[in-house]
């Protein structure tokens, strides 16, 4: 069996005894055997860099071409109760809520500052009709103020959250009843 030195000089690796234990010095030597602590290399220097960074998507302005795919993910359902019900954005991307009196709904934490965020609410209506009133500066598409469904129906809106220069915009619209 060959002993340790035999080994490292049969493949030509010059060691100190020191550096044996941990290789701690050895990797920070900097002679013909050993990498530098650091490097200095330019992008020119490093194979195929230049051409695998060419093929990436700039961070600032990106351009996606074909399908994209991304993380599977789901939304939480948050079922709210009440007449005084809170959308609280950080917590799911579907919020339903089954009608009990008038109700006025409210909303608490909005995206930060340069994000949006999409989701869907849904409203069922019981045997009888109350009235809904959404929080005050909600933005509708053309103006129309969405309705309250029917009795005995669920509508479904969809919440678009933005916030730019620290002001959170709210944009409302009528999807649908649900059938």
């Amino acid at each position: 069996m060959a002993t340790l030195s035999q080994t490292l000089s049969s493949r030509r690796v010059a060691i100190d005894a020191a550096d044996v234990s941990g290789l701690g010095t050895a990797a920070t030597r900097d002679d013909a055997f050993f990498a530098a602590a650091s490097h200095d290399h330019t992008l020119a220097q490093i194979t195929d860099a230049a051409a695998a960074l060419a093929l990436k998507a700039p961070i600032a302005d990106p351009v996606f071409t074909g399908v994209t795919a991304s993380p599977a993910f789901e939304d939480a359902v948050v079922t709210m109760s009440g007449t005084t019900p809170t959308v609280d954005l950080a917590l799911g991307g579907e919020y339903r809520l089954t009608t009990t009196g008038n109700t006025t709904m409210s909303v608490a934490n909005p995206p930060a500052e340069g994000y949006t965020t999409t989701k869907t609410i849904k409203i069922t209506q019981g045997g009888t009709a109350y009235t809904i009133a959404f929080w005050a500066g909600i933005t509708t598409v053309n103006g129309a103020v969405p309705t309250a469904p029917a009795a005995n129906e669920t509508m479904e809106y969809t919440l678009r959250a933005s916030t730019v220069s620290a002001v959170t915009t709210y944009v409302l619209t009528e999807t649908g009843v649900l059938v």
